[in-house]
């Protein structure tokens, strides 16, 4: 509402104005800017913005299985070079397939950046800390086996089991 010379002020306007000049932390003149809603025209579907939501696995996408036992990721994890990525890529191949044991391809070990003789030398870390066996054939890529670990209260320790964690 606009005030035309020769009509009243509105009330409501006034007073309210009057309010922000009386208030005694009022160090400026009064802004209607300053009230105005950021990025929008004040409507209330431009003020709500909707939650981010997480992605979403769509099909034909890989994604990794779960559960990870703590301690065996742990094992793994202090040892040197690639060896966490050669032991995440085999417990997902070990995860994703019906049985206790899965071939470790050189295409597993690409999803995961282990390239060449990295993925030879990270599975024979493995396999001297005592996170996984393996079986290798000249020719052919090596069928890994994931060792179950029991959890004490201070170390874990290798058990030899006939399932797979």
């Amino acid at each position: 509402m606009a005030y035309l010379p020769g009509s009243e002020w509105p009330t409501r306007t006034v007073s309210f104005l009057l309010l922000i000049d009386m208030h005694p932390k009022s160090t400026s003149r009064f802004d209607p800017e300053a009230l105005r809603l950021a990025g929008g025209n004040g409507h209330p579907a431009d003020r709500t913005k909707a939650k981010p939501r997480p992605p979403r696995r769509r099909s034909g996408d890989w994604f990794f299985c779960g559960p990870v036992p703590g301690a065996w990721l742990g094992i793994a994890a202090g040892l040197p070079g690639r060896a966490l990525h050669v032991a995440l890529a085999a417990l997902h191949e070990v995860k994703m397939s019906s049985s206790d044991s899965a071939k470790l391809t050189a295409a597993a070990l690409a999803r995961f950046g282990v390239r060449g003789k990295t993925g030879s030398r990270g599975l024979a870390k493995l396999e001297s800390a005592g996170l996984v066996t393996v079986e290798r054939r000249r020719g052919r890529a090596p069928r890994v086996t994931i060792r179950e670990f029991v959890t004490g209260d201070s170390t874990a320790t290798p058990k030899t089991a006939k399932k797979p964690i």
